[in-house]
């Protein structure tokens, strides 16, 4: 049974605004490159293009320049093959060292999508209304009376938004989406529309609208629609003939909306906010999006005067301005370590079996409490607003939680028995543990950005307790499954230099010709320091980290009883993940979950927060569907220290305050020993330390374990054998064991 988890991906913390950087005119320059070998530590798959059809029947298999080859040793041997070597696309390579670099060099979010669109879907009724065109204005009549009785059957051959007659008086018919048991709706217009309540529809209300209508015909966010939904598509239809009509065609047209003022934090007045919906429950859109929010701050270059680090480096495209890039990356050849015929053999490269994938869900920042800071003190958020005990504020300050990143897992997460959809993949999986080799490319590169490339490219240099690497990088589909993660280290690294014929020959600048070799092979060491990267090297280091996690399951959110299913109903934890606030009396509050929940009394129980430092794991709990927890997504550190995450402080223990117990000063959770014992380092891993403890009564196990970042941090190192003395911290009932605070070194 799963108590907690920690999410597929998680974000790396923006800075105030992104670097700009200059590089001195007569600065020297290198040209040449950078020999790399990838070697992908899970099963990997990057589909080839070609193996897929329509309907997605077909076995994704591994990307490759060729169908099939026979004979490929010449011996005159018919030896049978299925596939090609594998071939790791230059692309792929280059768009993962290009995130990678962005997020070192505190750099521009280059692939941040300018269209997209955050929206939500909003379980709070939407008011019945009548947008009316009033010369070049748009009004929407607030107060607008409807019946909502009429069976679909008796108008299913009546057209949406057409004149319908009910009880001697005409009303606009809408009809909607024809869900079961869905009865159709008759908007009177008001019978005075000049003394009828009406406001003025501001421009910017009116296109949040029409987005709506465009998530909804986007079966790609409308995920419905491959089960029957027709994205109000004759609703749609009605409106853009509304919106186009000459006055007095088609007067007017049915919607529904919200009318939210909101404080203004601290006081000052109030905003008066209007989101228009096709439905009565409905989604909206945000007028602060993505690309509005990172404007002034992270958004894409677009000016050659002001480049950031990447840009500089991976080369731009901006709306009047390009530059070019100053690398180049070769496809990744796979190497045949085995000396077997090119290639290898198939069964000695892929799974036999294809594989089903569950689902792949695509980026919904619809999520707030994933993708959205949560505004101080806040039980509910969006871009525009957010809720605090009952109250409606404007969201002046909208923030995205940063750049998105893929924890790697231990293993790959991939349960039989998942059934084949339109909606996931049926992959043929590359085993583990095969290499390949490329080029990285460089052409007129500072110092400083040479050090930063073969930092990143060699990232899997460095190696753990165990002699495998520490640090990798994902490639390929199937991330947030395990799949995918690598490691990729330098084997050699060549400069290029001019030759000329004689010591005395000038060369003119323009009619120098590059050398067809490469010589000078690179001396020195390639650190993060002397590659002055701008961003945190320990928290970078941490979400590269193979062994971060743990033991900890990492999974898309799961809710009660999720835990060893397969996951087709993701949506589950986020529906448990909202709570309605209720009073009663003046001060007693009370949640209750609620299937339809006013956002007002919305309480979000848990959300991602912000990575304090590479200490920390985001760890959530299994939503149960109740409020026996805290509200909060955890921030554990390495000595199993609860920390709220944005408050930063420790969670309170009994007895005392701030977490201190009583007069000692000192923590005393449930389970905590504060008397010193002795033990011995029984093994060393990349997650920390195994202990023996010595004898003693006081002792109920006879095993501990300490946490390797916790004592990295210190700059302690432990070795099998050493001899130790702990404090005991708490105890594990399912590992019959102890988590341990360091003391000394004996």
């Amino acid at each position: 049974m799963i108590n907690g988890f920690i999410n597929p991906y998680h974000f790396l913390p923006l800075e105030s605004k992104k670097t700009i950087e200059t590089a001195a005119p007569d600065e020297a320059k290198y040209s040449g490159y950078i020999q790399a070998r990838i070697k992908n530590r899970t099963a990997m798959i990057i589909p080839n293009p070609n193996a897929d059809d329509i309907d997605r029947n077909k076995v994704l298999n591994f990307f490759t320049y060729y169908e099939e080859y026979a004979n490929p040793n010449g011996t005159g041997e018919n030896i049978a093959y299925k596939n090609p070597p594998p071939v790791i696309p230059g692309s792929a390579i280059r768009g993962m060292l290009r995130s990678i670099y962005e997020m070192a060099t505190n750099s521009c979010m280059s692939v941040l999508n300018k269209d997209a669109v955050v929206s939500r879907r909003i379980s709070d009724p939407g008011t019945p209304g009548l947008l009316h065109k009033n010369g070049g204005t748009m009004e929407l009549y607030t107060e607008v009376t409807t019946v909502g009785k009429i069976e679909p059957d008796s108008v299913k051959d009546r057209a949406e938004c057409s004149i319908y007659s009910i009880r001697g008086k005409e009303g606009i018919l809408v009809k909607g989406e024809a869900f079961w048991r869905k009865r159709c709706h008759v908007f009177y217009p008001p019978d005075d529309p000049d003394g009828a309540a009406k406001i003025s529809i501001s421009d910017a209300d009116l296109k949040r609208f029409e987005q709506v209508l465009e998530l909804y015909a986007d079966s790609s966010v409308n995920k419905k629609m491959a089960t029957g939904h027709g994205g109000y598509k004759e609703y749609a239809k009605c409106y853009k003939k509304f919106k186009k009509s000459a006055q007095g065609a088609l007067e007017y047209f049915p919607v529904y909306y919200s009318k939210l003022d909101l404080k203004k934090p601290g006081g000052g007045g109030k905003k008066t906010v209007y989101y228009i919906t096709p439905a009565q429950i409905s989604r909206e859109v945000y007028e602060a999006q993505p690309m509005s929010i990172v404007k002034d701050t992270y958004a894409p270059c677009q000016s050659l005067s002001e480049l950031c680090p990447a840009c500089r480096l991976f080369g731009m495209v901006g709306s009047s301005e390009a530059l070019a890039s100053k690398v180049r990356i070769t496809d990744g050849a796979f190497v045949d370590t085995a000396g077997e015929v090119k290639g290898g053999r198939y069964d000695t490269l892929y799974n036999a079996q294809p594989t089903v994938l569950e689902e792949l869900a695509s980026p919904k920042p619809g999520n707030m409490e994933f993708y959205f800071k949560q505004p101080k003190d806040a039980d509910f958020w969006t871009p525009d607003y957010y809720s605090q005990n009952g109250v409606l504020y404007q969201n002046s300050k909208p923030e995205l939680m940063g750049r998105k990143f893929y924890w790697h897992h231990g293993e790959e997460r991939l349960p039989e028995g998942v059934e084949k959809t339109k909606r996931n993949s049926k992959v043929r999986l590359l085993k583990r543990n095969k290499t390949f080799s490329c080029r990285v490319y460089f052409e007129d590169i500072t110092k400083t950005e040479l050090q930063r490339l073969i930092y990143l490219c060699n990232i899997s240099g460095e190696q753990a307790e165990d002699g495998t690497a520490r640090y990798g990088y994902h490639l390929g589909l199937g991330k947030p499954l395990g799949l995918g993660s690598i490691e990729m280290a330098v084997e050699d690294v060549r400069i290029r230099r001019w030759i000329s014929g004689s010591e005395t020959l000038r060369i003119q600048p323009m009619m120098q010709k590059y050398a067809n070799v490469f010589h000078n092979t690179w001396q020195e060491d390639a650190t993060y320091e002397k590659g002055d990267f701008k961003g945190d090297k320990k928290l970078l280091l941490h979400m590269l980290e193979f062994n971060a996690a743990g033991d900890t399951p990492i999974t898309y959110p799961i809710a009660d009883g999720q835990s060893e299913k397969i996951m087709d109903e993701g949506y589950q934890f986020f529906v448990n993940n909202k709570y309605q606030l209720k009073r009663e009396g003046a001060k007693t509050v009370k949640y209750e979950n609620g299937s339809v929940l006013a956002r007002k009394k919305i309480v979000i129980q848990q959300s991602l927060q912000t990575l304090e430092d590479s200490s920390q794991m985001p760890i959530l709990k299994v939503n149960k569907g109740d409020v026996s927890y805290s509200s909060l997504c955890d921030l554990q550190d390495v000595k199993g220290e609860t920390k709220k995450a944005g408050a930063g402080k420790k969670s309170k223990g009994k007895g005392g305050k701030d977490g201190k117990d009583g007069k000692d000063g000192k923590n005393k959770r449930k389970g905590n020993q504060r008397e010193t014992f002795t033990g011995t380092v029984k093994s060393v891993s990349g997650a920390g330390y195994n202990i023996n403890l010595d004898e003693n009564s006081k002792l109920k196990y006879k095993a501990g374990f300490i946490n390797r970042k916790y004592l990295d941090n210190k700059g302690i190192t432990l070795s099998k054998g050493d001899k130790i003395s702990v404090n005991i911290y708490k105890e594990d009932e399912q590992r019959k064991n102890y988590t341990l605070d360091f003391v000394s070194k004996s």
